[in-house]
């Protein structure tokens, strides 16, 4: 037996198989997700923002696709292939509880300060990304993935918004429907998201 062939579940897995590096914790204190963009500083720039878990949303796990040192394809393209090197700033695992039923979520989120540029090619090199992990886990790790989970693109931006009933408003781009939020502030002190926000219930 492989140290692949002890997972329960999907979070034991990705913690496993994922590099530590761009994990993004969860406080579970707090029930929240701190989102950071490095790249992004200065009073003009979304830094970051708290995304807040309620207690009929569970956790898996999260981490940062973009890292430049954790490349996805890592050197297998030649970098002038740009699509392939595209990824959003973080992918987020989590189950939402209603009616006493459970439903999977991935949630790939794109942090802005202003140009939206590029934004439909990052949701789709990112969802490459996991039609490859779930094809993994289908050949190797049959019951740990997660075909059934619905994906939601995400972006987290300086543009504030009129939200609908109280989600983020569905905002479509080329061939891809995303949720989009706005803050005032460039960092997570004042920019706190929820996670229903998100979902379409």
């Amino acid at each position: 037996m492989t140290n692949e062939d002890k997972f329960d579940s999907l979070s034991d897995f990705l913690k496993f198989a994922i590099a530590h590096k761009v994990h993004i914790p969860f406080k579970e204190e707090k029930r929240t997700l701190i989102l950071t963009e490095e790249k992004n500083e200065g009073k003009n720039q979304l830094e970051s923002v708290e995304l807040r878990f309620r207690k009929n949303t569970l956790f898996h796990f999260a981490f940062k696709l973009d890292d430049p040192d954790c490349c996805f394809l890592g050197k297998l393209f030649n970098t002038q292939v740009k699509h392939l090197r595209k990824a959003v700033d973080a992918v987020i695992f989590i189950e939402y509880q209603k009616n006493k039923k459970n439903k999977k979520y991935i949630f790939f989120v794109e942090m802005k300060s202003e140009q939206k540029g590029e934004l439909s090619e990052k949701y789709k090199s990112s969802t490459l990304f996991w039609k490859f992990l779930n094809s993994f886990l289908e050949a190797y790790h049959e019951k740990l993935n997660w075909s059934d989970a619905e994906i939601v693109y995400i972006l987290f931006d300086r543009n504030i918004r009129k939200e609908i009933k109280g989600k983020a408003p569905e905002l479509p781009i080329k061939d891809i429907k995303y949720r989009a939020k706005g803050f005032s502030k460039p960092t997570y002190k004042d920019n706190k998201a929820e996670v229903e926000e998100f979902i379409a219930e």
